[in-house]
């Protein structure tokens, strides 16, 4: 048996494992490049009080049945929400990512904290902050 095959026996048998496990596959994250390692890296540390540049933040993996009212009612529990994009294809469908915007940082910080990795409907919550949007430009 090759290496490679065997890789990939292992790797196919750990994903059936978790999948019986808990009934869901494994969850993956991406792997962070460049301007995004250096965001993610300030001064902070992760710390809820991040920069005020920081109010804004993407909402990836959702499940297709999560509303863009339902991720208000979500998030709203961390501060107040000014304003909030939920991605649809031409047919009006999720298309499983979503944007939303804090009044302050400190908001934004302590959603990204307590909602990334929760599990809400069949899927894990990907959130992560990202720079504010320049005025005139539409996210």
């Amino acid at each position: 048996m090759t290496p490679s095959l065997r890789l990939l026996m292992l790797v196919m048998t750990a994903i059936l494992l978790a999948t019986l496990f808990n009934g869901l596959p494994p969850y993956l994250l991406r792997h962070r490049y460049g301007t995004e390692q250096k965001m993610s890296n300030d001064d902070n540390h992760g710390s809820p009080s991040c920069p005020s540049k920081f109010t804004t933040l993407y909402i990836a993996n959702l499940d297709a049945q999560v509303s863009e009212e339902m991720l208000i009612l979500m998030f709203s529990d961390f501060g107040k929400i000014t304003r909030s994009v939920l991605a649809k294809d031409f047919r009006g469908e999720s298309r499983g990512f979503a944007f939303i915007v804090f009044e302050n940082a400190d908001s934004a910080g302590r959603a990204m904290l307590h909602m990334n990795g929760r599990l809400i409907g069949q899927k894990i919550l990907y959130v992560e902050r990202t720079p504010k949007v320049e005025e005139g430009r539409d996210i």
